[in-house]
């Protein structure tokens, strides 16, 4: 994997290479280190995705920052940053001063967590914060 300013083209590849694989051998022998390695580059790469959101957030870019968050819950939902991403997401229309926006993005951030938080990076901290910051937006 590149870091985050670089191209994830070689990354996007070797998923195409390991669904390919899958397509043409559903049953084949390598099917779980496959499946395995495709979850593995897609956390990666959402990853990569919220790190750049992250950094467009410390910039001063919300709106620039949000749509690296999206792309990297668009990468897999799953991942163990997508608490992070959604917590940014909210972030980025507080900062924009939109507030129903930022409601609705906290709520969709508390219910993705659902009841097992830790399931996910800083999940639990994340929870609570959001919580936080629900009974803090201005109406």
């Amino acid at each position: 994997m590149r870091g985050p300013a670089l191209d994830p083209e070689p990354a996007e590849e070797a998923i195409r290479a390991f669904r390919s694989y899958l397509r043409r051998y559903p049953e084949g022998e390598h099917r779980s280190e496959s499946e395995e390695a495709i979850r593995t580059v897609l956390n990666n790469l959402a990853d990569k995705d919220y790190r750049n959101g992250r950094t467009y957030m410390r910039l001063g870019r919300p709106g620039a920052a949000r749509r690296y968050f999206e792309m990297s819950l668009s990468r897999w939902d799953e991942a163990t940053v997508s608490a992070k991403a959604r917590e940014g997401i909210a972030r980025s229309y507080e900062k924009e001063d939109r507030w129903p926006e930022a409601r609705a993005a906290y709520e969709s951030l508390l219910e993705h967590l659902g009841d097992d938080p830790d399931r996910f990076d800083d999940g639990s901290d994340i929870a609570a914060r959001a919580r936080q910051r629900l009974a803090s937006l201005p109406q």
